[in-house]
């Protein structure tokens, strides 16, 4: 089995018969239909997105970081889209609004048939089950969990594990990103900075718990390639954010695995060891460029803005 990391949850998973696609989100050029843009700057044109012609793509859930209709574009519309069986049935509706035909939602026992003898499974979390998922895959001989940004929750979890046994690479978000704190603007200064410490903190331990449970040989952290745009770009550091490396570090202090620190473009096999180096990650120098075209951003809270409300219809709710 192949993994190649693009950005934020965009990864792709390959055994010799099949690949599969997941959360494809590229905010080609930085620009973006929602206030959501890959962070750091990705890349990628749109043809290099076009070449990936995967069989399969899995949409875990319909937030702007993982469902993206732009880049879903970038496929054709008769590409098998793989999501979970959830209550509320819009993100299924929501693609064949934008013209995808085949909509598969696997039976959560029986999972579902891919290419050859390679099977997923998709369940839906079990922390917010009307909105995100849990995907497993059986590629040849290997198996990977992908558990994007789902909230923790230990009974899940080990459940996949004792079905599994075996682990052999799961995908884990190390960080999680939010309005909290960055946007909580009845918190002074100093607690913004203490309740993003504390957010870090307490993802990285969510990082290491599943690690724990699933005990996977390989571990790709990933997750955190987003921000806000606009004028929230100044409220970047009360995010909350860790990084991967920092993530990897802490958890191997305990815990027995290898991590797959892998920059955009790059893939690695599981079974050959193989690295294949994509893009360099950019320079600090790069991404303070960055976040200055994206501080420009126009946002959709702003006059002009479609969310726009005149201020003397403006209330404070917070005092």
């Amino acid at each position: 089995m192949k993994v190649t990391f693009f950005v934020n949850a965009m990864v792709l998973l390959e055994s010799k018969d099949t690949k599969v696609l997941c959360d494809p989100w590229i905010t080609f050029g930085n620009n973006s239909d929602s206030i959501y843009y890959n962070f750091p700057e990705n890349p990628f044109s749109r043809k290099d997105i076009e070449k990936l012609k995967p069989d399969y793509i899995y949409i875990s859930h319909s937030h702007p970081d993982h469902y993206d209709p732009k880049t879903l574009n970038c496929f054709s519309k008769k590409t098998p889209i793989i999501i979970a069986k959830f209550k509320y049935d819009f993100l299924r509706r929501n693609l064949q609004a934008i013209g995808f035909e085949n909509i598969m939602i696997p039976d959560e026992i029986k999972g579902l048939a891919l290419n050859n003898q390679d099977h997923c499974w998709i369940v839906p979390a079990a922390e917010q089950p009307e909105l995100d998922s849990v995907a497993t895959f059986r590629l040849g001989s290997k198996s990977a969990v992908n558990l994007n940004d789902n909230i923790l929750n230990i009974e899940q979890s080990s459940l996949i594990k004792r079905q599994l046994e075996n682990v052999d690479l799961a995908l884990i978000a190390y960080t999680g990103y939010g309005p909290y704190p960055m946007c909580y603007d009845n918190l002074k200064e100093d607690e913004k900075a203490k309740a993003a410490l504390e957010k870090k903190i307490s993802k990285y331990d969510e990082f290491k718990t599943q690690i724990g449970i699933l005990q996977p040989d390989f571990v790709l952290p990933f997750g955190g390639g987003a921000t806000l745009g606009s004028y929230n770009i100044k409220r970047l550091k009360y995010s909350g954010m860790g990084t991967p490396d920092e993530a990897v570090r802490i958890a191997r202090n305990d815990l027995d695995f290898e991590g797959l620190l892998l920059s955009p473009g790059s893939s690695y096999d599981i079974i050959s060891r193989d690295l294949k180096k994509g893009y360099p990650q950019p320079t600090e120098k790069q991404n303070e460029l960055n976040l200055e075209v994206l501080e420009k951003k126009p946002d959709f809270f702003e006059r002009g803005g479609k969310f726009y409300i005149e201020e003397s219809h403006q209330k404070d709710v917070i005092r």
